[in-house]
């Protein structure tokens, strides 16, 4: 639950700015849970978040648990808006920045058995779990796919590169997806250029992963 001491914060505002990193954060998944999964869908403020998370690569392992959380909150607000369950003009912008990569690293299953992708017969996954981690152990190479499965449910959309077939067995990318380095000094001249950032190879649908420590001046200076 959403502590007290943060509502009257958030209903003051229109927008806001979270910024997270290590046990800090316990609190973010908090509000990120009351604002995408309740507060909005009963039309309550703020309409704009801006989330920030950053974890360097060595420490990216010990945040499977918070992957997996955004991986399911980004499924359920996916599927909230397409039964107009949340008005369009909410909007959600989740920016983890990579630090200390320095080599491209295995990627092994991730802990805690069946991987997740949240699919169900009405809404269509953007990505899954081992997706975004994968991307976050290797953000020197842009997008990453692990390999999505689908449960009855049609094709991924063509900007993402990769095809589903309509079956319940896990399916191997059938598209290469192009793979370069999203260097965090972009960030804010992708995010301020619509057109660019609907094609970024790092995004995981409102999720963009920047290789590099956030440069917050520019950050700041966009979210004025």
């Amino acid at each position: 639950m959403l502590s007290l001491c943060f509502a009257p914060l958030l209903d003051a505002t229109g927008t806001v700015m979270l910024i997270g990193a290590g046990i800090g954060l316990t609190p973010c998944s908090s509000i990120l849970s009351a604002l995408l999964k309740f507060r909005w869908k009963k039309n309550f403020r703020p309409e704009i978040l801006h989330f920030y998370w950053v974890v360097r690569q060595s420490d990216v392992d010990g945040f499977q648990w918070f992957i997996r959380r955004l991986t399911e909150l980004e499924h359920g607000l996916k599927r909230d808006r397409e039964q107009e369950q949340v008005d369009r003009r909410y909007y959600a912008e989740i920016n983890i920045f990579v630090t200390g990569a320095k080599e491209k690293r295995d990627v092994q299953p991730m802990r805690g058995g069946k991987r997740l992708v949240y699919s169900d017969a009405l809404t269509q996954p953007s990505f899954a779990d081992e997706d975004l981690y994968a991307a976050m152990l290797n953000p020197t190479v842009g997008r990453m796919f692990f390999g999505l499965f689908s449960m009855f449910i049609p094709p991924v959309d063509a900007c993402c590169g990769v095809f589903l077939e309509s079956h319940r067995k896990p399916t191997a990318l059938t598209t290469d997806v192009p793979k370069r380095q999203v260097s965090s000094k972009e960030a804010t001249a992708i995010l301020g250029d619509p057109e660019r950032a609907e094609s970024a190879p790092n995004r995981f649908q409102d999720i963009f992963v920047w290789n590099g420590r956030p440069i917050w001046s520019e950050i700041f200076a966009q979210n004025a």
